[in-house]
């Protein structure tokens, strides 16, 4: 029996409901939300992750049954067939935990490796990001673009600063700022906020990645490793940005990725 083909469509519509339904449940949540998970002494996973997670979940495979997630809260389970969705419930995890309002539920769907949707919501700010392949970027129903910064010197960039200590003389490090939620960061390089999202750790993060770097790309951004090569499953240290200052960017990073390695081992991982 052959395999019917999903829409984009039918895929982004059941993307946005999933977060709808977990944004909403968080925001309820949030008052008595506890640790459920130790992962390290700086890194856990709050019931509320748990539970979102499995309401996501439950609302995909009640659409498509056959369909196999990669989720942060339960990472091991298989991921390998035609289509995957990319999941994570709450990033930000410790800004919801202290009733900071930036977290966000991020959602991806790919297939073949290939990023076909995604979903950022924001549920405290009511903004919903969402990206189609091929079909351009939207924020709450409305087309967004990357900026068009040139000024290496002036413009907005997210990330950690704690790890960018050689690049000060060629990046207004003043100009930085660092959520701790790395889709929410990605959606705002989309809509235009920040110039541009830096990760230089090491640490793989699929779950805060898959659907920003779909967002930021088909709103003319751009969205790179640290080797040049586009979004994947093991993606690691990237640069995301508005395109016009991508290639400074990225020798700046690229170059200064090596003396940032302490990063990895310090309480500061992403």
């Amino acid at each position: 029996m052959v395999k019917k083909e999903v829409s984009k469509k039918q895929l982004l519509e059941t993307a946005i409901s999933a977060a709808k339904a977990a944004g909403k449940f968080l925001i309820k949540k949030q008052k008595t939300a506890k640790v459920k998970v130790r992962k390290n002494p700086w890194d856990f996973a709050l019931d509320a992750d748990i539970q979102a997670e499995k309401l996501i979940k439950k609302i995909i495979k009640n659409k498509f049954p056959d369909h196999s997630f990669l989720a942060e809260e339960s990472k091991f389970e298989d991921h390998k067939g035609d289509y995957v969705w990319v999941i994570d419930p709450i990033d930000g995890t410790l800004n919801y935990a202290n009733k900071i309002p930036l977290f966000s539920v991020s959602i991806a769907v790919l297939s073949k490796e290939e990023l076909l949707a995604g979903v950022i919501l924001a549920p405290m700010q009511k903004e919903i990001f969402y990206a189609v392949k091929g079909k351009g970027a939207f924020l709450n129903g409305k087309k967004i673009h990357v900026n068009k910064n040139k000024d290496k010197e002036n413009i907005l960039i997210s990330g950690s600063p704690k790890n960018w200590f050689k690049t000060y003389k060629k990046v207004n490090l003043a100009l930085t700022r660092y959520f701790r939620c790395s889709s929410l960061e990605l959606a705002y390089v989309a809509c235009g906020r920040f110039a541009a999202r830096i990760k230089t750790s090491s640490l793989k993060d699929p779950f805060g990645s898959a659907a920003g770097a779909l967002l930021i790309e088909e709103a003319g951004g751009v969205f790179t490793d640290l080797k040049g090569g586009g979004w994947k499953m093991n993606t690691n240290a990237y640069l995301a940005s508005n395109k016009a200052t991508h290639k400074k960017l990225f020798s700046i990073f690229k170059k200064s990725k090596n003396s940032c390695s302490y990063h990895i081992k310090t309480k500061y991982q992403e």
